[in-house]
């Protein structure tokens, strides 16, 4: 079962951070039950975590190895005139201590844009988690876009257009190469993210992926785009091995619910307690968590060959 999904839900259940005028590190101990479920319109493996709140003895709430999720619960999402029923599994993370943890999924769940959404979780001893999201409209990207290399500039920009009452929504945008690699007398395929940007520290390059914002567009620098090409390869002479098949743009919209909880993270830096009984954004009903849902919109860029080929590979589609 694939879990780089739940993996963000089940840190989403960590305990979060507020100010108080007495001065302590940690907060008073209060239970409360988690719910986190974020859709997602590319994948119809939906995933969704109920579990309980904790306190540690420290400020790594990662530390923390003990199962806390929530085992038996009954989940349901309407839209429409259909119900999705949710079953539970059994996940193991990496590098976690813990045997797994409970999880919830449904394997053919396909969202659309535009549409509400309403979760409830029930218990066997009557207790009710609910909330609502409404997955964003699709955007529209803008004509003419460029080529890589463009022929002017040295960065490769695209924007899109948004409905006017979804401006103040988070985007999250990034580019990907998506190329062969002959392994053994077989292509296989891989996708390279390209950073927005590398940071020389310690004469070592670091990729920086930029937290979600409201622009309405992406512009990375060709000397990214050069380097994270370079990276594709690096250390193996034989070049010809690689087959560049395209470069793809990926843009995240997040609904109303996942924006606001974005928008809650700036403001953890200012805070000195950690509790659950006061924290950054919580949309459950009758609970603590998250229930929210992004699109995903795609638009593939068409690129020079003779660029390709200058770093040793093979280029494919134009």
């Amino acid at each position: 079962m694939k879990i780089v999904d739940f993996i963000l839900l089940f840190f989403l259940s960590f305990l979060l951070v507020s100010c108080n005028e007495d001065f302590s590190p940690f907060g008073k101990e209060k239970e409360e039950i988690i719910l986190n479920c974020v859709l997602k319109s590319d994948n119809p493996f939906q995933t969704a975590y109920l579990g309980r709140s904790f306190m540690v003895t420290n400020f790594n709430p990662a530390s923390d190895k003990q199962d806390r999720s929530i085992r038996n619960g009954y989940i349901r999402i309407w839209y429409q005139d259909s119900v999705k029923i949710f079953s539970d599994t059994i996940l193991t993370i990496q590098n976690n201590s813990t045997n797994g943890v409970a999880a919830y999924y449904n394997k053919k769940f396909v969202i659309q844009p535009n549409t509400q959404y309403e979760i409830e979780a029930e218990f066997d001893n009557g207790r009710k988690l609910h909330a609502t999201t409404t997955t964003p409209k699709e955007i529209k990207f803008l004509p003419n876009r460029p080529t890589i290399p463009p022929e002017n500039g040295n960065s490769v920009s695209v924007g899109w257009v948004s409905d006017n009452s979804e401006i103040f929504l988070y985007k999250a945008a990034r580019y990907t190469i998506v190329y062969f690699k002959n392994e053994n007398g077989k292509r296989v395929r891989y996708v390279k993210e390209v950073p927005y940007q590398y940071i020389l520290e310690n004469g070592n390059y670091i990729p920086f992926f930029p937290e979600p914002s409201y622009d309405n567009k992406i512009t990375v620098s060709m000397a990214t785009f050069d380097r994270a090409l370079r990276e594709i390869s690096e250390g193996d002479p034989n070049k010809s091995n690689y087959t560049i098949l395209g470069f793809i743009l990926e843009v995240l919209v997040y609904d109303k619910n996942l924006t606001r909880y974005y928008a809650s993270k700036a403001d953890l830096s200012s805070s000195f307690t950690i509790s659950i009984n006061e924290n950054d954004f919580s949309n459950i009903q009758g609970g603590r968590g998250i229930f929210g849902s992004f699109i995903k919109k795609r638009s593939s860029l068409k690129f020079n060959q003779d660029y390709i080929r200058s770093f040793g590979y093979l280029a494919g589609l134009k």
